[in-house]
């Protein structure tokens, strides 16, 4: 067997550092698709090339991603909708509002998978989704998208021969098509609220109970608005947090849910006390939990604030944005549900996104989006 000479050594200790400084920053790391996701660290993921996966490339804002099990030929993993990005159509976008694309992710094996075309001709969709709720609905394996906003309303016409419409949608894993808008096409429906849906000015997220079987969102100003699927009759609710004229601007702050635990929770930064909201699903009762002193404001109202729910850990975590994709986190909050108590843990400052969610397949925070280059998506694990 050879020796291998000290300055050979060098050579492979440098060839080594030099690997890893193209394949993950200072401060995240690279793990090879198919590897388990190592806890406590941040894994960077190179997205491939624009229009090859969801906000490849010059990244984006506004998208919006849940988690579905396998099944249908694909693995669990993310599924990506809404926002301003650009797909796999060039020809027919500019960037904006072309969230009827829709990307699944199995980020175990760091695999991309196109089910639906921004645009089809002929066919039923959106038109031309921007900030959205988009929440899966399991009893019947379809994604349900509702405004928020779409560019037409402001007259934006279908680029490619497809419907546009407006309203409430449902995306089929069946036959990856759009059926709606609203009540118009079974087997939908998803009828308005009493108010109407409004624009991403009232709410621009929401998600599924399968518990009551209800689509749910916050609207701004705190009203929680909740339709049973089945009889397709909304409920409303005004929320108090028992301060006087309490007016949360609940419109761009993502909502999660604690399915076993009962509970949505969303992010009130601008009222006197920055708080996590918790609300009961069992009588609409809100507690108001103060954000650790570390939180940092995003830049404006109007940006969106983060959320996801880590089931299996139990806890919420918080990615500290400040302008949706073009800074680092500023910090991550984990706040355990069970207990009350409060973490709040340093970020590499590699860590950019937009989009964030919790993949449960491999049990950790996702976050995409990232609107500099180079192109990546990063994943983080609770301990």
């Amino acid at each position: 067997m050879k020796r291998l000479s000290v300055l050979t050594w060098l050579c492979l200790l440098l060839s080594s550092a030099l690997v890893q400084a193209q394949t993950a920053p200072p401060g995240t790391i690279s793990v090879p698709p198919g590897q388990a996701i190592p806890a406590g660290q941040w894994i960077e993921r190179a997205n491939p090339s624009e229009g090859k996966a969801f906000m490849a490339g010059r990244g984006g804002k506004h998208g919006r991603m849940f988690y579905r099990p396998a099944g249908r030929g694909l693995s669990g993993g993310m599924v990506f909708a809404g926002g301003d990005w650009h797909t796999s159509q060039p020809q027919y976008e500019d960037g904006s509002g072309v969230g009827s694309e829709i990307w699944h992710l199995d980020a175990l094996n760091n695999n991309w998978t196109l089910l639906r075309p921004f645009c089809v001709p002929g066919e039923n969709e959106p038109g031309g989704p921007d900030t959205v709720g988009w929440a899966y609905d399991n009893k019947r394996d379809r994604g349900l998208m509702n405004p928020g906003f779409y560019f037409g309303m402001q007259g934006a016409k279908s680029p490619c021969g497809s419907i546009y419409g407006l309203g409430g949608y449902a995306f089929s894993f069946v036959d990856k098509k759009f059926s709606g808008p609203d009540g118009a096409t079974l087997p939908l429906p998803l009828s308005p609220p009493p108010d109407g849906w409004g624009g991403d000015g009232v709410a621009s997220y929401s998600v599924y109970d399968p518990v009551a079987d209800e689509l749910v969102r916050i609207a701004n100003g705190g009203q929680m608005q909740r339709l049973n699927l089945a009889s397709q009759k909304w409920r409303t609710q005004s929320l108090t947090n028992g301060t006087p004229n309490w007016n949360p601007v609940a419109n761009r702050a993502q909502l999660v849910i604690d399915v076993a635990g009962r509970a949505l929770y969303w992010l009130d930064v601008w009222s006197p006390v920055r708080a996590l909201i918790k609300v009961s699903l069992v009588n609409g009762a809100v507690k108001t939990l103060p954000l650790p002193a570390q939180y940092v404001l995003p830049a404006g109202s109007d940006h969106e604030v983060y959320l996801a729910f880590d089931p299996g850990h139990r806890v919420i975590l918080i990615p500290n944005n400040f302008d949706m994709g073009t800074a680092p986190l500023n910090g991550l909050g984990i706040y355990h549900v069970d207990t009350g108590a409060w973490d709040w843990q340093a970020v590499p400052p590699a860590v950019f996104g937009s989009v964030w969610g919790f993949d449960e397949a491999v049990g950790a925070l996702i976050g995409i989006g990232k609107r500099v280059f180079p192109s990546a998506y990063f994943l983080y694990k609770v301990k």
